[in-house]
């Protein structure tokens, strides 16, 4: 996912820098394209409308708005991306509405373990949405305006925070740098515009050692199977207990038993159905190979190929369907276990 964004984020800035007054001028037309892309998102999954529901194009709209306030007014970067900032911001609204809605609505079903920093975010977001019409701000008070515009710092916060929650180890680092980035850059501009200058490299100084230790913290505090998205979830959430009838997997051989590999069949995320295969030997678990998901593999964002992996190599590990499932892919993890189980009668009945 942030590799997409940081792709959607450069090729947003290059047209925000080159194409600013095509993009002003053709704004109708994005738009109206970018609002039928948003509503069949809502109601299909392909290719196209994942960038809107894993909100990956709606984040690099906001990076590209959150930086043109991070350069000098007076430097032609800013200028440039300024000029389309208000554009920009529309579409990254549009851009992620599929992505909070779509996630409210599984939240509600509960199908997941809902993140309140986002959520807070896209309700902050709404009127700073409204108020970013030419029509609408131009009945407003300039003032007032302005001091609701002050909002979008808190959203940026929110944000960060939960891209933070969220993301693998990796992805923290990454988004740690772009806002370490944006913030140096604003702490910079502040310091030139008051002429403190003597005090700009102390402060910056202090700023990026802190950022740089918090990182090795992060690095240094995690487990090794942090390397994937819904993993770095799992360890800062509270995980929920899979279900009762699970059993516990004898490690004593019995003669009486046939090894090899067996199949086994869960229901998984929407009711979709988990396969896997399952080599027992001597009475041990030696391999579990996911067939099918049971999932969708990567929708809203959660990456449940990855829960599924961290799962298996802790069922492995335990010798047991007995263990917690990943937090924010519960059903996927429930699908899994019991397709797990399922394969282990087959080997005691057998």
């Amino acid at each position: 996912m942030i590799l997409l964004v940081l792709l959607y984020t450069l090729f947003l800035f290059l047209a925000a820098y080159f194409l600013n007054a095509y993009v002003r001028k053709y704004f109708i037309y994005i738009g109206v394209l970018f609002s039928g892309i948003s509503i069949l998102a809502l109601f299909a999954w392909n290719t196209v409308t994942s960038v809107f529901i894993n909100g990956e194009l709606g984040l690099s709209f906001f990076l590209i708005v959150m930086y043109a306030g991070a350069f000098p007014r007076a430097s032609k970067i800013s200028r440039k991306l300024r000029s389309v900032r208000k554009e920009y911001s529309i579409l990254g609204f549009v851009g992620l509405l599929p992505h909070f809605i779509l996630y409210l609505q599984d939240f509600l079903l509960g199908y997941y373990d809902w993140e309140w920093f986002g959520l807070i975010a896209a309700i902050i977001m709404i009127p700073l949405f409204i108020t970013s019409f030419s029509k609408i701000k131009k009945q407003m008070d300039i003032k007032q305006w302005f001091k609701l515009q002050k909002l979008s710092y808190i959203v940026y916060g929110l944000l960060f925070v939960h891209l933070m929650l969220t993301g693998s180890l990796e992805h923290q680092i990454a988004y740690l740098v772009v806002f370490s980035l944006y913030f140096s850059l604003k702490v910079y501009n502040y310091l030139l515009k008051n002429n403190r200058f003597f005090k700009r490299a102390a402060v910056l100084s202090v700023f990026l050692v802190s950022i740089f230790t918090f990182t090795y913290l992060i690095c240094a505090d995690s487990p090794e199977s942090t390397d994937t998205d819904t993993q770095a979830t799992a360890d800062d959430s509270t995980t929920q207990t899979s279900s009762d009838d699970s059993s516990s997997i004898s490690t004593t051989n019995s003669d009486g038993y046939v090894d090899g590999t067996y199949t086994g069949t869960g229901t998984g995320y929407h009711g979709m159905t988990t396969i896997v295969d399952v080599t027992i030997e001597d009475g041990v678990i030696t391999d579990i190979e996911i067939i099918s998901y049971g999932s969708t593999g990567s929708a809203h964002g959660m990456s449940f190929t990855s829960a599924a992996d961290t799962l298996v190599g802790t069922v492995l590990k335990e010798q047991t369907t007995d263990v917690d499932t990943i937090s924010g892919a519960t059903f996927t993890s429930n699908g899994i276990l019991e397709a797990i189980q399922d394969a282990i009668d087959q080997y005691y009945d057998s």
